[in-house]
Order: structure tokens, then C-alpha cells, then sequence
């Protein structure tokens, strides 16, 4: 059951009458009941995978605390955490290599649903009760909440022990606030899946489909339409997890943060994917070293790090090259940041003022694109025809061509509804970036965006729920079949 489906929302509705309805007591083993159910409609052949991992987790944990020496504990986190990691790898690369082997006729795993999320949320948490930033849980259903809730198990965000299952102790009230303010994220990531990513898609998918047959433009033209694609996806599903966990009183981290105006890939991985880029930092970069041991050393440790993200996301060498030309140019940032600054000061241009963030914003996000060209080929061959075929066949004429092609043949043969495609769609996109772009300013209110979906003046509020709604609407009308069978959220592939 997709968190972007009308199936979805009643679910959710249902869940927060009984929530709150019922008396405080019933509370916990509501939100269980509910995990669980989801996860069943979701992905019921492989929900004993997820229990096994429970368990196990839960039996680990509490071994774990109760040795007294340093020795065994680090022995028993290493052997648990070995386990974990173990598991995950043959759900997420045994398939890859039997097909790497010849062998994908005879043998195909299904991988279940949330296993890379849960599993580094388990491996988070045994490695915290070793450190001891936070005790064993007794409960094991409390544990099972943690791990499989409804609004986070399929693609996050990254939960962490400490934070979380504190928030499990007493029960919650209905908070109006709280209500408008989730209702308002729900809405919000609602329309850049449905209304924005998922169109993007139809010209993405084409491209990308056979990108042989393209060159120049539409080359550079389908990896910004993946590029964008893939933010309003994961955006519209981290708001809608986050929203879903605040109407039932739960605070969650936040995913995004306008990643696409960073001025360096530094500065991307503190707003893209937080929970992510957070655990990364927390259980592999600072264990490995961190920056403790010089900078030849903290090199290596980032460049491990983001190789571990790579493969983490999926099989294959794009994944693994994606991680590694992350790292690289982190480290290459670094080391050429005299040189930068020696530019800057060269042109007399202060290297904080507007127009120099212009440029680093532009600069960072075309490196973003052209690394997620990896992350969306089929074959590193593919990704690298894209990368090259964009500076061949540069005409414009070609490229109107290509994509009106594209539209008549993927959206719809009628010219009529093409343009009105396109004119949705350009109307949609404006609109989320607009709101994205306002999380990066600030009035005497806070934040622009929230002040224009949660605060004065009502009028202006209104206006932009509907809109919003209309749009979200239209997008449901313009994805063919959507009201039957929901596109899937592209990290549930992860």
C-alpha cells in the first residue's frame, strides 16, 4: 500500500480516529496493529523477514548490554551488526549476481519491503547500546514499533532509537496545531509526487528508455527531468512520512532541505537525504577515523563512506561509481578550496555574496545531474553515452522534435492534450520549486513556505490549499489509471 494512494489516506484516517478515541492505553498496540497491517497489505510474503530481523535485533540488544567487559561487548556488537549486514547484502546482491552468473532465469529474490531502511535502523540502534547512548530495549514490542512503523518502514526516514522510542512512553493528545501542520505536509507531498515527480517521469522514462536514439539536448534534457523527478519523489514521500507521523504525535526527522541550491557537494549531503547522510556520518565515517587522523586519512574515510552509500542504494557498478564521484569531489573541494578562494579574491568578487552563491548553486547542481545520470542508466555504458552524447547533435529544432515525439507517443497521440500536458506540468513545476526555493529564505514570520501553507493572513492560506489541491487533482487526471494503480515511490526500489 502506497503512502501516495487514496487507499493510503483512509488507512491513515482510520488509524488516527482510533488513535485518539480510544483511551491512552490502547495507544501503543493501535500503532502495532497498524504497522504490522501495513506492512502485511504491503508485503506479506516477506513480513517474517522483517520479524526474524526484529527478534533477532531485540535478543541482540539485550546481550549486548548485559556484557560487562568492553571485549565481549564490541565482539557481540561486531557479530550482530556482521549478521545484519550479512542479510541485507544477499537480499539486495544475490539476484545481481545471479544474473551476473547466468543464473537469473533459475533464481530471482524478492526483496522486502524497507530491509535497507530497517537494517541501518537495527544496526543503529545495537551500535548505540554498545556506546551506551542508549539502553536496551525489554520490550520487544516497543522495538517492533520502532522498526516496522507504518509511516516510515518502507523508505524512511532513517529512525534512531534515542529519539524515538522515548516519544513511545506516555500517550498523546489530539493537537489541532499538530493536525494542520501535518495535514499540511501530507498535502504538500501529495502534490510533488503526483502532480509534479510522477509526470516528470513520463518524459524521463522515455528517454532514458533508449538513449541510443537521442542526442544533445534531449540527452541533457531527460537527465534534468530524472533529476528533478527523483527530488520531488523522495521530497513528497519524506512529507508524507513525516506528516503521517505528526497527526498521531510523533516527531520524525526531517528528509530535505532544498537540496538543489547548495553551494558545494559538502553542503548538498547536509540537505539531501538527512537521516541518511546523519547515520552515515554517525556509524561508518566518525568509527572509521573521521577527521582525527589527518587530512590523507580523513580522505579515504569519506571516500569509504560514500562507497558504502553507493552500494547501499543498489547493485551494480553505477551505484558504486555514483558513491565514489561523490566522495572524490568532496575531497577535490576541499583540496582546491585556496585555490577558490584565491579566484574570488582575483575578480574581486566576495566569495559569500549573491552572486558568487549564484554561481556555486549552479555549479553544484549540474554536478548533481550528471552524477545522477549514474544513479538512473541501466548500464554504466548507457550512463556514460549520456554523459558524452549531450555536447553531440546540439539543435533545437531535434529537440522539439524528440519530445513532441515522446509526448504523442507516451502521454497522448491527441496535439490538444500534449499541450495541455506540457501546460500542466509547467504550471506544477513552477509551483514546487517556488516552495522549495522559499525554505531557503526567511521573513519575520520563519520560514516563507510554512508561513504561506500554516499561518496568517487565512485568506492567502486558503488560496494556496486550493491550488494545491486543484493541481494534485489534475495530476491524479493527467497519470493514466492512477485512481486504480499508484506509481510507486522510486527509493522503494532501495
Amino acid at each position: 500500500m502506497a503512502l501516495n494512494t487514496l487507499c493510503y489516506l483512509a488507512f491513515l484516517l482510520v488509524v488516527a480516529a482510533g488513535y485518539y478515541l480510544l483511551p491512552g492505553r490502547f495507544q501503543k498496540g493501535i500503532l502495532l496493529v497498524a504497522s504490522l497491517g501495513f506492512y502485511w497489505l504491503s508485503s506479506a510474503r516477506l513480513i517474517f523477514v522483517m520479524l526474524a530481523g526484529w527478534l533477532f535485533c531485540w535478543a541482540a540488544g539485550i546481550f549486548i548490554e548485559k556484557q560487562p567487559k568492553t571485549t565481549a561487548r564490541r565482539a557481540g556488537t561486531a557479530a550482530a551488526i556482521g549478521f545484519l549486514v550479512g542479510v541485507l547484502a544477499v537480499f539486495k546482491y544475490a539476484t545481481f549476481f545471479a544474473g551476473w552468473l547466468g543464473l537469473s532465469d533459475q533464481f530471482q529474490l524478492a526483496m522486502p519491503l524497507g530491509i535497507s531502511f530497517y537494517s541501518f535502523m537495527a544496526i543503529g540502534y545495537l551500535a548505540d547500546v554498545a556506546a551506551k547512548r542508549c539502553k536496551a530495549v525489554h520490550n520487544g514490542l516497543d522495538l517492533l514499533v520502532f522498526l516496522c512503523f507504518f509511516g516510515t518502514v518502507s523508505s524512511g526516514p532513517i529512525l534512531r532509537a534515542n529519539q524515538f522510542l522515548p516519544q513511545l512512553a506516555s500517550p498523546k493528545r489530539f493537537q489541532p496545531e499538530g493536525a494542520m501542520r501535518a495535514f499540511s505536509q501530507i498535502g504538500l507531498g501529495l502534490f510533488y509526487k503526483v502532480a509534479v515527480s510522477d509526470l516528470l517521469a513520463v518524459l524521463a522514462n522515455a528517454i532514458y528508455a533508449d538513449v541510443y536514439r537521442y542526442t544533445g539536448l534531449t540527452l541533457f534534457f531527460g537527465s534534468l527531468c530524472y533529476t528533478f523527478q527523483l527530488y520531488f519523489d523522495f521530497a513528497g514521500y519524506s512529507l508524507l512520512a513525516k506528516g503521517s507521523a505528526e497527526l498521531l504525535g510523533f516527531s520524525v526527522p526531517q528528509n530535505f532541505n532544498a537540496p538543489y541550491f547548495s553551494r558545494s557537494i559538502k553542503e548538498f549531503w547536509t540537505r539531501w537525504h538527512m537521516s541518511l547522510s546523519g547515520w552515515l556520518r554517525d556509524y561508518v565515517y566518525i568509527p572509521l577515523g573521521g577527521n582525527r587522523k589527518g587530512k590523507a586519512r580523513k580522505w579515504l574515510n569519506l571516500m569509504l563512506t560514500f562507497a558504502v552509500s553507493g552500494v547501499w542504494h543498489g547493485a551494480g557498478l553505477c551505484f558504486l561509481v555514483w558513491g565514489l564521484l561523490h566522495g572524490f569531489l568532496q575531497v577535490l573541494g576541499e583540496w582546491l578550496l585556496p585555490v577558490r578562494k584565491a579566484l574570488w579574491r582575483a575578480v574581486r568578487i566576495n566569495p559569500d555574496g549573491r552572486f558568487a552563491s549564484c554561481v556555486k548553486c549552479l555549479c553544484t547542481f549540474f554536478m548533481v545531474n550528471a552524477l545522477w545520470v549514474f544513479f538512473r542508466a541501466g548500464t554504466f555504458k548507457q550512463a556514460l553515452w549520456v554523459l558524452r552524447g549531450q555536447f553531440l547533435g546540439l539543435s533545437l529544432q531535434t529537440f522539439g522534435q524528440d519530445i513532441w515525439n515522446i509526448l504523442l507517443t507516451d502521454f497522448n497521440p491527441k496535439p490538444i492534450l500534449a499541450l495541455g500536458f506540457v501546460a500542466f506540468l509547467t504550471v506544477s513545476f513552477l509551483v514546487a520549486v517556488a516552495l522549495d526555493a522559499a525554505t531557503r529564505f526567511q521573513s519575520r514570520e520563519g520560514q516563507i513556505g510554512l508561513w504561506l501553507l500554516e499561518r496568517r493572513p487565512a485568506l492567502l492560506r486558503w488560496v494556496w490549499y486550493y491550488v494545491l489541491a486543484g493541481l494534485t487533482f489534475g495530476g491524479y487526471v493527467l497519470n493514466n489509471g492512477y485512481f486504480t494503480a499508484a506509481v510507486s515511490f522510486i527509493y522503494n526500489n532501495f
